[in-house]
């Protein structure tokens, strides 16, 4: 009698874990399920809808549908919309440097599998969104991390950039550059990112991607600076990774943005054109009148988050745990070391995931642990969560604390 046998897994998958907001939020979701009243502070939603303009482009093109595949590049309403939108920052796109994707997370795996060789090095400053390492690890790379701790507000100097492209004696590799900041909210201004760019331009070598999906985001009234302001000739090497998700509240929609050189760009297509193939249309129309669109209902939206920010960020201080006070995007990340040692609910507090694993447990809070960002010290809280969620889950862990 024969006996199955499961081939073994590809040996690239020990490179990588499971994202761990991802789990957490689907164990927040499962407690719900079971009728447990937790509320999550874990997710990278930000807790808005898109405009009514977008679903009803989204049905208009589904009314229309002809039951072909769409273009790989993206469709033409769409690409228009992109390169219209990349215009009104001050930069100029031809069609041929920009193409669609599935999702912003897919467009920066692709540009990474596009441009890393095996033990190609990439420098990621932490905090770091939790993915950028293990992408690279993926296709192949070596994360090089670079520690930002709060006491520098989370940022990359000048002279930490320098010292470690330096050290990598003159190899090509690449940077990964997110502004404002998931997990910090951190915002870098204008002469900060002067100043890192101008490091850049004196390193060759070194290709960039600008992760840019909460640009929109940020709270200063003013456009969030970027690399090419100031430094437009590393156009030839850099890379714009952006999303429909976070700016427009569609994260389920699931439509990525690239710009960059056509050869990058070139490459990437090759790679969806032997995987994704295309982006859903109707999902592509959607995200055509969301970046064409009226874009002053973002006003709202920022004065909902900072309101939400300010209320989240005044119980952090009160609870004593140090937090550089965010001026973009929608996450708090507050240091939680003064928790080291204490007892809660009879849990000694040896780590922010034990924390955490008690925040969500006994006051049926959600958040993620700061290693998974870089950052073993610290947790972070997303106030995308409605205004009344933020209240009750400050007065829960108000109450775990105070016992």
């Amino acid at each position: 009698m024969s006996t199955s046998h499961t081939p073994p897994l590809a040996t690239r998958l020990s490179a990588a874990k499971p994202s761990p907001i991802l789990a957490i939020a689907q164990l927040a979701k499962e407690l719900q399920a079971a009728g447990k009243p937790v509320i999550s502070l874990s997710a990278g939603v930000p807790g808005f809808l898109p405009p009514a303009g977008v679903y009803d482009a989204a049905r208009a093109a589904l009314s229309k549908d002809s039951g072909d595949y769409g273009v790989g590049r993206g469709d033409a309403a769409l690409v228009k919309a992109w390169v219209g939108a990349l215009a009104r920052k001050g930069f100029v796109y031809d069609t041929s440097e920009v193409c669609v994707q599935v999702g912003g997370k897919g467009g920066l795996f692709n540009v990474l599998l596009a441009l890393v060789d095996a033990g190609t090095e990439v420098v990621i400053p932490a905090p770091y969104w939790t993915s950028y390492p293990d992408m690279v690890a993926l296709a192949g790379g070596t994360p090089v991390i670079v520690p930002c701790p709060a006491s520098q507000n989370y940022k990359l100097t000048p002279a930490q950039l320098r010292t470690v492209l330096a050290a990598r004696g003159g190899k090509p590799c690449g940077l990964l550059f997110n502004n404002p900041s998931n997990p910090t909210g951190m915002v870098y201004d204008a002469a900060e990112v002067a100043a890192v760019a101008a490091v850049l331009l004196e390193f060759p070598n070194v290709w960039v991607i600008s992760d840019d999906i909460y640009d929109a985001l940020g709270f200063s009234g003013t456009r969030t600076a970027h690399l090419l302001d100031t430094a437009p000739s590393l156009r030839n090497r850099l890379i714009i990774a952006h999303s429909v998700s976070k700016t427009y509240g569609m994260v389920g929609w699931r439509v990525g943005l690239l710009a960059g050189p056509k050869a990058i760009l070139d490459g990437v297509l090759l790679l969806t054109s032997q995987s994704s193939t295309c982006v859903p249309f109707m999902a592509q129309a959607g995200a055509a009148e969301a970046l064409s669109g009226d874009q002053t209902f973002l006003t709202d939206v920022l004065k909902t988050l900072q309101t939400k920010r300010d209320l989240l960020l005044a119980a952090v201080q009160h609870w004593g745990w140090e937090c550089p006070v965010p001026e973009g995007a929608f996450y708090l990340f507050p240091q939680v070391t003064s928790l080291f040692g204490r007892t809660l609910s009879g849990t000694v507090i040896d780590s922010a995931a034990t924390l955490a694993k008690v925040l969500l447990t006994e006051a049926h809070v959600a958040v993620v642990p700061g290693a998974a960002f870089g950052d073993a010290g610290a947790v972070r809280l997303s106030y995308g969560a409605k205004e009344a969620e933020i209240v009750t889950a400050i007065a829960r862990i108000d109450a775990l604390l105070a016992a």
